[in-house]
């Protein structure tokens, strides 16, 4: 009974985590045309394209949220592993013990990513331009480090692998 509780709840993770990636994308290939931003550049973005990096401002702040606070304790729940009492940079360790993370300074380097646009505000421009240009440079490796956490975790469940048609888009292109 816990078994498929557990999997349940490993199950919901990985589809909120591929609803948030899977808009992300959408977003950096329509973000592809304007990207890298500078202060002048942020300035000019029409409202259209504000609500694009407002998409995935928000999809790449909930696919951490979801991955940080549900995927990565849901699969250390699954191989028995328990959470409760564990900081999350204990979470962190012991899922690249495992294996099923490849590097806790990656995660954790993307999580100030994240973190910094909490902080940033619209008006500066300089800022938000420069962090936009990380986050989306950086989006990939997030993906990536979806990608190793979903192959960890379907190692215990019937999770097929993802049909490249289905998988998480990104841009063909990378900021210059």
């Amino acid at each position: 009974m816990k078994d498929d509780l557990v999997k349940h709840k490993v199950g919901k993770a990985v589809r909120e985590c591929e609803i948030h990636l899977d808009r992300m994308g959408y977003a950096m290939r329509a973000m592809d045309h304007f990207m890298p931003l500078d202060k002048a550049a942020y300035a000019r973005l029409s409202m259209e394209q504000v609500q694009v990096v407002d998409q995935f401002v928000f999809r790449f702040s909930k696919v951490q949220d979801a991955m940080g606070e549900r995927l990565f304790k849901a699969a250390l729940e699954l191989v028995g592993e328990e959470v409760k009492s564990r900081t999350f940079l204990d979470i962190l360790n012991r899922l690249e013990q495992l294996g099923a993370l490849e590097s806790r300074e990656q995660w954790m380097g993307l999580r100030v990513m994240r973190n910094r646009f909490a902080h940033e505000y619209d008006d500066d421009a300089v800022s938000m331009s420069e962090a936009l240009n990380t986050a989306y440079a950086e989006a990939p490796r997030l993906m990536e480090i979806y990608g190793q956490i979903r192959g960890f975790v379907a190692n215990y469940l019937d999770l097929s692998p993802i049909p490249s048609d289905q998988q998480p888009k990104t841009s063909n292109q990378k900021p210059k």
